[in-house]
């Protein structure tokens, strides 16, 4: 083989597995796993919540805009610096926070807990050509 003959499979980089760092982040495939990342720097495809869900709120001052996500079958709140316009689906790159509020119902102590992302960045993602 010479210098610019190449294998197909030196062309093909392997498919990410699910909790294998991309470039620095972990790749998610459901929403459930944000709990397990708190701090850590995570990558996913989601689709734009057309009903928005009631969470709790704590955007940083940084990361203005609240984007409510569907993750598979679950929602999840982003927190970016711009607004997330996407049409299909968005690959978001952020880190884990974990948000907790008391209930709003008198006399309760209750406490919840979120896991929510700030988004790094973010980009559509483009089907065909």
């Amino acid at each position: 083989m010479t210098e610019k003959e190449y294998e197909f499979d030196d062309l093909v980089s392997p498919t990410p597995k699910k909790d294998e760092p991309v470039d620095d982040y972990i790749l998610l495939e459901d929403q459930d796993e944000l709990q397990h990342h708190e701090g850590k720097k995570v990558t996913f495809e989601a689709t734009i919540a057309m009903i928005p869900w009631q969470h709790l709120i704590n955007a940083p001052d940084t990361h203005t805009h609240i984007n409510y996500l569907n993750i598979e079958k679950e929602q999840v709140v982003v927190y970016s610096k711009e607004k997330i316009d996407c049409k299909a689906k968005v690959n978001v790159k952020g880190t884990v926070v974990k948000t907790q509020g008391k209930s709003k119902r008198p006399g309760s102590d209750e406490v919840f807990t979120e896991y929510q992302v700030v988004a790094d960045s973010w980009e559509c993602v483009k089907y065909g050509n």
